[in-house]
C-alpha cells in the first residue's frame, strides 16, 4: 500500500477526518480530547426561504436538493422547494447564485430573468462543480453549464429523451457530464450526445454483476470520479432484509462491478478490502473527492464509510444521530464531508473539544443556616401527574394590539391566553387560564378558557376582541374584565367540491353568535363593526354594531388578483390570515397560507371594491424572495408575511416575516423597508430601525401616535419604532403549552420522573427526566427546561469548566460546550455489531463505540470523562479513543482528584487506583439477617449494603453511597453511618437513585420511589456516633478478668492448707 494512502486510511479508520485529514498519536496527545463532530454550516432546521446576504446558519432552507463543493470550498445547494441554487462562501454567508432562480410571469410559464433562464417547469434539481469552478446544473427539463464568466450554455434537452426527473449530476476530467434520475444514468459527452449507461434493466444488482449496467435496476444515488468511473448503490427494492445493500461501479466499458456489500448485512471490515466488508441493508448517498476517494452513507449503520483508491474501506466517526434524514453527501477539496440533513447542511469537523479554563465556582450555599443532616425536597411533587413538555412550534401565532391608553396586548397561542403589558411595563394575564377549552362567558376573563387564540384587536372604548381560533368563536373582554362571545357557535363552514374548495358558511344575515366562523384575526372599524379574517373559510366576515353577521369579502369566483376592480363579494381569497382597518374604513386583508403561498395584501375600499395594494400573489412559496423597495408595492416581493397594520396617516405596515423586515406602503403605493436588514437577530436598540436586525417579525400594530410596535420570533420582546429609531420596550412572559420553556410553577409542584441530577457550574441544579427533557431549578425555586424536550438524558455530569455531558437512552454520550449550544456526540452511538450490544474497540474513535446501556457518567476534578457501560468502565482519552479502566457491570461511579474512581456494584463499593488495583471501600457482600443491624458505626467493609445504586466522593475523602435503605457515608477512616433515611412509600420499599455534591458539600439525591430530588445538608459534618461496642467488650472482658481474679484470690485464701510432714 502506498505510504500516503496508508496514512490516509489510518486517519480515516481512526475517525481522524480533518481539514486536512490527520491522525493524533498518543505521544502527541493534546490537553483536551480530539473529536470529530458535525457542525451546521447552513440552515436552521426550519423549512422556508430566507437569509440571503446573511449568515448561512441563520437562513431558512428547505429539506430537498443536492449539494456540492467547489474547488475554492464554496458550498452549493439546490433549494429545490424554492427553485434556486444557493451558495455559502468561505465567510459563511449565503446567497442565491445569479440566474439560478426559477420565476414565472402571470401571463405564461416562460423565463423572465436573464442568466440561466430557468422557469418553474424547468427548475434546478441538481448541481455539481467542476475543478475549474464551472457549475453544471440539471433542471427538470434541461442540463446547463454556467461558466465562471456567467455565460449559460444548454448541454442537452434531458426531458426530450426521458421522463425521468434528475436527482444528481456529475462531471469527469474529460468533460463528460453524467445525470441520473428515476434509477437511470445518462452520459452527455462534450459534443452533446446523450446516452443511457446504467439502470432501466430488470436484474438485481448482484445478478447484474459483470454484465452491462443497463441490465440492472439501480438507485438514484450516484457519484463519478475524475476518470469517469460511475459509482451507484443498489435500489432499495433489490435486496432482502438480512442481505447487505451494494455499492457498484460502472467502468468505461459500461460493465457493472461490486465495490462493497452484497453479502450478509452487518458492520465490519475496516482496514481491509471493501469488497469483503460488511455494510448494512440500506445504503444512501455517495460522493467522490478530488483524490477519487469514495464516500458512502451506510444508512443502516448510521455512519459514513470511505473507500480509498486502493479499495480499502474505513469508517468516519462519529456515527450520525439522524442518518435516516441524510439525503446527499458532498466532499470538499481537502476531504471535508458535507451532509444534507433536511433543512440543514452539516459538515464533519475534527477538532479539540472546546474548553474553558477550569474555574472555582463561587455560588453561595443554599442552606447556610441549616444544621448538618437537614433534608429538603428540591424538585418533584411526589404525585403521579406529569409535567408534559411539548416543543414550541416555530409558528405558533402571535398578535399584538395597542389600546388607546398605551397598554399592549398580545396573544400567547401555545399557552391559550392573552397577556397585557401596562404602560409602565408590568405584565399580567389578561384572559385565559392557560388550559385549552371553552368556558367562562359572563365571568372574569382571566379565569376563562381559550383555545389557541390567534388574533386580537382593541376597540375605541378599550374592549379587547380575541380571535379564539380553537373554539371557532370571537370573544370580547369589556373594560370591566368580563368575557363574552360575540360571534361563532363553535362550528366551521361545510366543505364541498372535489378538493373541499367550496365552503358553505352558515348563519349569514343572522345573529353572529349563531353563525359558523373560523377566526384567525380580527379588526375594529370606525363605526364599531368587527371584521374577522377566516383563513379556514377563505373569507372576511363582518359583524355590524347590531351583532348581525355577513360575508364581507371572499368566497366568490374571482381568484386572487383577478378580483381587482370588482366588488369584494365576487373575490375568492386563498386564506385570509390578518386584517386591519384604516381611519377611512378601508379594510386591508393579508392573504396567503402559513407556508407563504400567494402572499398579497388586498384592500376593500369604502365602496366595497377590492384591489391588490402589495405583493405579487401569483408567486407561490417556491418563488419567495425580497425586492421592490422604492417602487410600486404591487410589484414587490414578500416572503411569508405574518401580519399587517395601518397607521393613522394611512401607511400600511407589513411584517415581512421570512425577509426579517417590516415594510411600509405609503398612500401613494410605494414600498420601503422601515425596520430590519434581513439579519435574523434582534439588534440595534437605540439606532436606526432600518439598519437594525429583526428576528422574523411576527406581529405588528401602530398606536394613535404613529409608533410601530413589533413582536419578533421567538416572541420574547416587544420592540417599538418611533421616528425611525428602534428600542426594546418590554420583555414578554411567554410559555408554550403546557410547561415548555418557562413553566411558571415551583419545582416542588412539578410532576417528574427524575433519572439523573447534577450541579451546574453556577450552582443551579440540573435534573434529567429521560421522557420529557432536562431542567434547571432557578434560585427562586421554579423549574425551567434547560434543553429541548427531544434532548432526554439518563444521566448528566458537569465538568470543571462548565461543559455538560449527557447520556442518552440509546447509548451515546453527548456534550454541551461551556458556552452553550446544541449537544454533540463524544462517545458511543456507534453501529456496534449483531449480538454485541456493547462494543468498545481499542484504538477506534470513541464515537464509533456502542454501549449496551450507560449506567453512569462521571467527570474527574481534572476534567476527564468516565463512562460506565454494560460491560465495564471507560475513560475518554486525549486522542478521542476510549480506554477500558474496569471490566464488569457497575451501577454507579465517581472519581476523585487523584483520578481514582469508585464503583458501586450490586452489594459493594470499590476504589480503583491508577494502576488498576481494586480496594474494597464498603459492603460485606453477604445477605443480611432479619435481626441484624446495617453496620452503622462500624467498619464499612463489614456493613451490609442494600442494593447500592450510585456513589459520590467529596474533597475530604468521604464516600457517599445511595442504597435502597438510605444514603450512607464512609469516612476516611473506614467508618460507615447513614446520613439520610429514605422511608418506604406506602406498601412500596424505599429506593434511591443518583448522587451529586455541590461545592459546599451539600449532597443531592433522587428519592426514586417518590420521584423527587432531595438534598441532605453538609453530610460530611455529621458526627460519627461513638462506637461503644469495643469499650463494652473491653470493659466486659476486664470485669470478667477481675471477677475471675477475685474468685481465684478468695479461693486461694480459703484453700485447705497442706498437712505438715
Amino acid at each position: 500500500m502506498p505510504r500516503t494512502a496508508a496514512r490516509l486510511l489510518g486517519a480515516i479508520t481512526a475517525g481522524a477526518l480533518a481539514v486536512p485529514l490527520v491522525i493524533t498519536s498518543p505521544a502527541a496527545a493534546q490537553a483536551t480530547p480530539v473529536i470529530t463532530r458535525t457542525v451546521t454550516v447552513a440552515g436552521t432546521g426550519e423549512d422556508g426561504y430566507s437569509g440571503d446576504g446573511q449568515r448561512a446558519t441563520e437562513a431558512r432552507i428547505n429539506g430537498k436538493g443536492a449539494i456540492t463543493v467547489g474547488p475554492d470550498g464554496t458550498l452549493y445547494l439546490v433549494d429545490e422547494d424554492v427553485r434556486r441554487i444557493r451558495a455559502v462562501n468561505a465567510q459563511g454567508v449565503i446567497d442565491t447564485v445569479p440566474g439560478s432562480r426559477a420565476l414565472r410571469s402571470p401571463a405564461n410559464d416562460s423565463p423572465t430573468v436573464n442568466g440561466m433562464k430557468f422557469s418553474p417547469s424547468d427548475g434546478p434539481m441538481a448541481v455539481t462543480a467542476a475543478k475549474d469552478g464551472t457549475l453544471y446544473v440539471a433542471g427538470t427539463r434541461t442540463v446547463r453549464r454556467l461558466g465562471r464568466d456567467g455565460v449559460s450554455t444548454a448541454l442537452a434537452a434531458f426531458r426530450e429523451v426521458t421522463d425521468a426527473i434528475p436527482n444528481g449530476i456529475a462531471v469527469d476530467d474529460a468533460g463528460n457530464t453524467y445525470v441520473n434520475g428515476d434509477n437511470l444514468i445518462f452520459k452527455i459527452d462534450p459534443a452533446g450526445k446523450l446516452t443511457r449507461i446504467g439502470g432501466g434493466g430488470r436484474l438485481e444488482g448482484q445478478d447484474a454483476n459483470g454484465k452491462p449496467a443497463t441490465e440492472a435496476r439501480l438507485s438514484p444515488n450516484m457519484a463519478v470520479d475524475s476518470r469517469g468511473t460511475v459509482y451507484v448503490v443498489s435500489s432499495r427494492e433489490t435486496y432482502k432484509r438480512d442481505q447487505a445493500a451494494s455499492l457498484y461501479k460502472i467502468d468505461s466499458a459500461g460493465i457493472l462491478h461490486t465495490v462493497a456489500g452484497g453479502g450478509q448485512a452487518g458492520f465490519s471490515g475496516d482496514g481491509g478490502p471493501a469488497v469483503k466488508a460488511r455494510v448494512s441493508a440500506e445504503l444512501g448517498a455517495v460522493a467522490v473527492d478530488a483524490k477519487d476517494n469514495v464516500y458512502l452513507l451506510d444508512r443502516g449503520n448510521g455512519v459514513v464509510r470511505v473507500i480509498g483508491a486502493d479499495g480499502v474501506i474505513g469508517t468516519i466517526a462519529p456515527a450520525l444521530p439522524n442518518a435516516s434524514a441524510v439525503t446527499h453527501l458532498a466532499a470538499g477539496p481537502n476531504g471535508e464531508i458535507y451532509l444534507r440533513e433536511g433543512a440543514r447542511v452539516r459538515k464533519l469537523v475534527r477538532e479539540n473539544l472546546p474548553t474553558a479554563p477550569a474555574r472555582q465556582a463561587t455560588y453561595p450555599a443554599r442552606f447556610p443556616q441549616d444544621a448538618p443532616g437537614t433534608v429538603h425536597t428540591i424538585a418533584g411533587s411526589g404525585q403521579e401527574e406529569r409535567t408534559n413538555l411539548q416543543p414550541r412550534q416555530p409558528d405558533q401565532g402571535l398578535r399584538i394590539a395597542v389600546s388607546p391608553d398605551g397598554a399592549r396586548y398580545y396573544v400567547d397561542t401555545g399557552a391559550h391566553r392573552v397577556m397585557k403589558v401596562a404602560p409602565d411595563g408590568t405584565s399580567s394575564v389578561f384572559a385565559g387560564a392557560g388550559e385549552p377549552g371553552f368556558r367562562g362567558d359572563g365571568g372574569d376573563a382571566a379565569r376563562a378558557q381559550l383555545s389557541s387564540p390567534r388574533g386580537l384587536a382593541v376597540g375605541p372604548d378599550g374592549s379587547v376582541y380575541i380571535a379564539d381560533t380553537g373554539n371557532k368563536r370571537l370573544r370580547k373582554v369589556d373594560p370591566t374584565g368580563v368575557i363574552s362571545t360575540v360571534a361563532g357557535n363553535g362550528g366551521a363552514g361545510g366543505k364541498g367540491g372535489y378538493f373541499g374548495e367550496k365552503i358553505t358558511v352558515r348563519g349569514d344575515g343572522g345573529p353572529a353568535i349563531a353563525a359558523t366562523v373560523t377566526p384567525r384575526d380580527v379588526a375594529v372599524g370606525p363605526d364599531g363593526s368587527l371584521y374577522i379574517a377566516e383563513a379556514e373559510n377563505s373569507r372576511v366576515s363582518k359583524v355590524d354594531p347590531n351583532g348581525m353577521i355577513s360575508s364581507f369579502a371572499g368566497a366568490g369566483e374571482r381568484w386572487m388578483n383577478e378580483a381587482d376592480g370588482h366588488r369584494a363579494a365576487e373575490s375568492d381569497f386563498y386564506a385570509p390570515r390578518a386584517v386591519a382597518v384604516g381611519r377611512d374604513g378601508s379594510v386591508y386583508v393579508l392573504d396567503g397560507d402559513s407556508r407563504g403561498n400567494w402572499p398579497a395584501v388586498r384592500m376593500v375600499d369604502p365602496r366595497g371594491i377590492v384591489r391588490t395594494v402589495a405583493g405579487n400573489s401569483y408567486h407561490d412559496e417556491k418563488e419567495a424572495g425580497f425586492g421592490g423597495d422604492g417602487g410600486p408595492a404591487v410589484k414587490a416581493e414578500l416572503n411569508n408575511p405574518h401580519d399587517i397594520a395601518v397607521g393613522p396617516d394611512g401607511t400600511l405596515y407589513i411584517g415581512d416575516t421570512y425577509n426579517a423586515r417590516v415594510r411600509a406602503v405609503n398612500p401613494a403605493g410605494v414600498i420601503t423597508t422601515v425596520a430590519g436588514t434581513g439579519q435574523r437577530a434582534d439588534s440595534g436598540d437605540g439606532g436606526p430601525a432600518a439598519a437594525s436586525g429583526l428576528r422574523e417579525p411576527q406581529a405588528v400594530d401602530v398606536d394613535a401616535k404613529g409608533v410601530l410596535h413589533v413582536i419578533t420570533l421567538p416572541g420574547d420582546r416587544i420592540r417599538a419604532i418611533d421616528h425611525g429609531t428602534i428600542t426594546t420596550t418590554a420583555t414578554l412572559l411567554r410559555r408554550a403549552a403546557p410547561g415548555w420553556g418557562f413553566t411558571g410553577r415551583p419545582a416542588t409542584e412539578a410532576g417528574l420522573t427524575p433519572t439523573s441530577v447534577a450541579v451546574d457550574h453556577d450552582g443551579r441544579l440540573l435534573i434529567g427526566d429521560q421522557t420529557t427533557g432536562i431542567y434547571t431549578t432557578e434560585t427562586n425555586g421554579t423549574l425551567v427546561s434547560a434543553h429541548e424536550p427531544t434532548v432526554g438524558a439518563s444521566d448528566i455530569a458537569v465538568a470543571p469548566d462548565g461543559a455538560r455531558y449527557l447520556a442518552s437512552t440509546t447509548g451515546g454520550v453527548t456534550r454541551v460546550d461551556p458556552g452553550g449550544g446544541q449537544p454533540y456526540l463524544v462517545a458511543g452511538g456507534g453501529p456496534g455489531n449483531k449480538g454485541e450490544p456493547e462494543l468498545v474497540e481499542p484504538g477506534k474513535p470513541a464515537t464509533l463505540a456502542s454501549f449496551g446501556r450507560i449506567a453512569d457518567l462521571a467527570v474527574s476534578p481534572n476534567g476527564r470523562l468516565y463512562v460506565a457501560g454494560a460491560k465495564g468502565v471507560y475513560r475518554l482519552e486525549h486522542d478521542g479513543t476510549l480506554a477500558t479502566v474496569h471490566t464488569g457491570l457497575v451501577r454507579g461511579i465517581a472519581v476523585d482528584a487523584e483520578e481514582r474512581f469508585y464503583l458501586a456494584d450490586s452489594a459493594r463499593v470499590y476504589r480503583v487506583d491508577a494502576a488498576g488495583v481494586q480496594t474494597a471501600v464498603a459492603g460485606s457482600g453477604e445477605q443480611r439477617d432479619e435481626d441484624e443491624d446495617n453496620g452503622d458505626g462500624g467498619d464499612a467493609t463489614d456493613a451490609w449494603l442494600d442494593s447500592p445504586a450510585d456513589v459520590a466522593v467529596d474533597s475530604a475523602g468521604n464516600v457517599y453511597i445511595a442504597t435502597d435503605e438510605g444514603i450512607r457515608r464512609v469516612d476516611a477512616d473506614g467508618t460507615i453511618i447513614t446520613v439520610a433515611n429514605i422511608p418506604p412509600s406506602g406498601s412500596y420499599p424505599s429506593t434511591s437513585g443518583e448522587l451529586t455534591l455541590d461545592r459546599h458539600g451539600d449532597l443531592y439525591y433522587i428519592d426514586a420511589q417518590r420521584n423527587q430530588v432531595k438534598v441532605v445538608v453538609q453530610p460530611g459534618r455529621i458526627a460519627t456516633p461513638f462506637d461503644w461496642a469495643p469499650v463494652i467488650w473491653i470493659a466486659g472482658g476486664a470485669l470478667a478478668l477481675a471477677i475471675v481474679g477475685l474468685v481465684g484470690l478468695r479461693w486461694w485464701r480459703r484453700r485447705p492448707k497442706p498437712e505438715e510432714a
